[in-house]
């Protein structure tokens, strides 16, 4: 059995069909284990284990046998499930022996370091049964909170820690006359972020803190709409209240032209269905490659042709009342938050992060272009 990672009194190992006897004997325990990992059946079977084994292992998925290194024991098994480039599922589950003596806490710290620091991902989460309040329990100590419950699961999840995820110097204009204008119009797929920074301005690093502040606001308000809509529909979506993740470190940026960035193009003419035509032309045949700002506002999947140049232009002249000349802007790429993921499999997904010296404020735009 090949070890993977260790901590101070486990071993982590990959799974193998040498431990069948020792899964069967915990999985099949009702009492103990079975009841609380949403099992269907009340009985595996030799075979159906081996196939576990085989599958988790051709997937190599992130799934851990745990050993006592003192004794060699069995202790349980954990895993992230469900893997995305972002984020993933604790599942964990200790024999009945090994249940009491602190190596779930123990366990569930050191997969959840090596989620963040070999894996890369930026949150965990996490299902139990309401009535697990020992397994509550270790979740909490080890600094899951609730952002859910019903009466089948209470959710849970941690977020990688950041420690310059506060920015407290960044603050959002909410009255900003901006938002007021753009607010008539709220183009689908298009949203729109306004800061200011009480530091100084630091070229191409205040950016980047710029657009990391707008998508912590972004998650912010898109678990506040969730609330919202919760209260008038009378229902609970638990599933729904995660923050969306998001790795800032892998934002790459490229200065773009802000007068190219906020072209307004010139409607030639719309047709009997609608469709329209510009002075420029944009043909989106690969989905998921970045859109033009133009495009994302103009053309949305469901909205095409609601708005004019003219609207385009009105919501950017309020954005940037100075004109052009002040303006520093920067392109981002997408592959850094699963926002931008819809976008990807559909129409496009844009970043871009305009300063404007005179003004001393940030405008940062998210674009995400889906059906």
């Amino acid at each position: 059995m090949k070890q993977v990672f260790e901590s101070e009194n486990i071993r982590f190992v990959e799974v193998s069909e040498n431990l069948i006897q020792d899964y069967l004997v915990m999985v099949n325990d009702y009492e103990n284990v079975n009841r609380y990992i949403g099992a269907l059946q009340k009985t595996f079977t030799v075979e159906q284990e081996i196939q576990w084994v085989q599958k988790k292992q051709e997937e190599k998925a992130p799934v851990f046998s745990m050993i006592e290194k003192e004794s060699g024991r069995y202790i349980g098994n954990i895993e992230l499930m469900d893997l995305t480039e972002y984020s993933g599922e604790l599942g964990i589950a200790l024999t009945a022996e090994m249940q009491n003596k602190s190596y779930g806490t123990e366990a569930v710290l050191a997969l959840i370091d090596y989620g963040f620091n070999q894996l890369d991902l930026q949150r965990v989460y996490l299902r139990t049964n309401p009535d697990n309040a020992r397994a509550i329990h270790v979740y909490q100590k080890c600094g899951f909170r609730e952002y859910g419950r019903n009466e089948n699961h209470v959710y849970m999840e941690l977020m990688r820690p950041n420690e310059s995820s506060q920015m407290e110097h960044l603050h959002e204009s909410e009255n900003d006359d901006a938002y007021a204008v753009i607010g008539r119009y709220d183009p689908e797929g298009v949203n729109y972020f306004i800061m200011t920074d009480d530091r100084s301005y630091q070229g191409l690093e205040s950016h980047r803190e710029a657009i990391r502040f707008a998508m912590q606001e972004a998650s912010d308000h898109m678990i506040r709409d969730i609330k919202e809509a919760e209260a008038k529909l009378d229902k609970t979506y638990p599933d729904l209240h995660h923050p969306i993740a998001f790795d800032i470190n892998k934002a790459e940026a490229k200065p773009t032209d802000a007068k190219d960035l906020l072209y307004v193009p010139v409607l030639l003419k719309k047709d009997r269905l609608n469709n329209t035509f510009y002075d420029c032309d944009y043909q989106n045949e690969n989905h998921g490659e970045a859109i033009p700002y133009w495009y994302a506002f103009l053309e949305s999947p469901h909205e095409s042709g609601r708005y004019d140049p003219s609207d385009f232009d009105t919501v950017n002249q309020s954005l940037f009342p100075e004109g052009t000349d002040q303006l520093e802007a920067y392109e981002w790429t997408t592959d850094w938050s699963e926002y931008f993921d819809d976008g990807h499999e559909w129409w496009g997904a844009s970043c871009w992060s305009v300063y404007d010296r005179k003004m001393n404020r940030y405008v940062v735009i998210f674009a995400s272009a889906t059906d």
